[in-house]
């Protein structure tokens, strides 16, 4: 099975969930970049139970998800569609985003 992929624009402006679409394991966002267009923004991450500042990641780095420990109904440990994984944004600026969702860790 493919990874489900998701694109959706970020900025600097708000805090922007990131929300399993499938039950998956791991969730990784970055951004929407190839080798003709180099990223562009550094991102600024936080878990869901994590009310102080956010983590930054360097532009062209992913920012990963990973669930506490909850079991879908495959056995694994991951998220379910409609989990809140954390949120991200952008340290300035805005860019595309995408939030890919795999059954592999």
């Amino acid at each position: 099975m493919a990874d489900a992929t998701t694109l959706f624009a970020v900025d600097n402006l708000a805090d922007y969930p990131v929300i399993a679409q499938t039950a998956c394991a791991r969730i990784v966002v970055q951004e929407n970049y190839n080798s003709s267009t180099p990223p562009t923004a550094d991102l600024l991450q936080k878990m869901p139970a994590t009310a102080a500042n956010a983590v930054n990641i360097a532009k062209g780095t992913p920012a990963i998800y990973a669930p506490q420990s909850r079991r879908t109904s495959f056995g694994q440990i991951g998220f379910q569609p409609g989990d809140p994984a954390g949120t991200i944004r952008t340290a300035a600026g805005s860019i595309t985003v995408q939030q890919i969702e795999s059954l592999e860790v």
